[in-house]
């Protein structure tokens, strides 16, 4: 999973998981909240949940 900037797609923030582990990417999404402060981020329609919106929020 990578948080990346979408003009000059530099990697801002990165993590690896499993894929067998249900739920993983929204998890690694949710680690990732904290590098994303004071940016504006859109996120694929297959993240939704609460918890992952009020970590970016």
């Amino acid at each position: 999973m990578t948080l990346t900037e979408t003009s000059t797609h530099a990697t801002i923030d990165a993590r690896i998981g499993s894929f067998s582990s249900g739920g993983a990417e929204p998890a690694l999404a949710t680690e990732m909240a904290g590098s994303a402060a004071g940016m504006l981020v859109i996120m694929d329609r297959a993240f939704p949940g609460v918890a992952l919106w009020k970590a970016y929020t």
